[in-house]
């Protein structure tokens, strides 16, 4: 299923929600809102491995 993340124009609140259906109603989980704009984002790839994070360009390993 399908993860979208959307932004309410009421508030500016930016969350994602993994759709079940088409049309599942969503709403904005700080306000209430509906009027929402889904928010286009590069896929996640991979991930994390280990417990630590490196923001450096080279991370030795611990």
């Amino acid at each position: 299923m399908p993860t979208f993340t959307y932004r309410c124009k009421k508030c500016g609140e930016e969350f994602d929600v993994l759709v079940l259906r088409a049309s599942q109603e969503v709403r904005c989980p700080r306000c209430g809102g509906k009027e929402l704009e889904r928010v286009m984002k590069a896929p996640r790839v991979g991930g994390a491995k280990g417990g630590g994070s490196c923001s450096a360009t080279y991370c030795s390993p611990t």
